[in-house]
């Protein structure tokens, strides 16, 4: 389920967004924060990645597509309606593995044709292959497998054209 925080009100603060699923790094922000706090997140859909400058130099989680709210000199003035939660010792998170670009035609032949030059591996194996999923039951099966192997491979995001 992940980390949930939430921002409430403070119409000044400004908000930076970053794109990713779980990403993990490090980043400085104009912030004091207290021992084992973590940053208020806040879930939207983003399209951009801004780095965050400073002196105080802190680790950062931010899971599937969240905005960071960078609250500046605004703290003082919302820290009442930011809710934190805290990780003990025995907690941490994790990131996944994300496989953006798989093509389902093209799965059943992984490992196939490494000898080959792309173009003669594309008319051998993928051209003849990728004809056969006009068939609806075909492609149908393909594609549960190709799911079922993506989550084999302990894939937590994937994308499958």
């Amino acid at each position: 389920m992940g980390l949930r925080i939430r921002v409430y009100g403070c119409e000044r603060m400004r908000k930076e967004r970053l794109i990713g699923e779980s990403i993990v790094s490090f980043a400085t922000i104009d912030l004091e924060l207290e021992t084992n706090l973590w940053l208020p997140l806040e879930p939207r859909n983003t399209s951009s990645v801004k780095m965050l400058s400073n002196s105080e130099q802190v680790l950062i989680f931010i899971f599937s597509f969240f905005v960071i709210a960078e609250i500046g000199e605004n703290y003082t003035n919302c820290k009442d309606n930011v809710e934190v939660i805290q990780l003990n010792k025995q907690q941490f998170i994790m990131p996944g593995f994300i496989d953006t670009h798989i093509h389902a035609p093209q799965f059943a032949q992984n490992g196939l044709g490494l000898d080959m030059e792309l173009l003669d591996w594309l008319n051998t194996y993928t051209f003849p292959l990728e004809s056969k999923f006009a068939d609806k039951d075909f492609a149908s099966k393909i594609y549960k497998n190709v799911i079922g192997k993506s989550k084999f491979y302990e894939n937590t995001t994937f994308f499958i054209e």
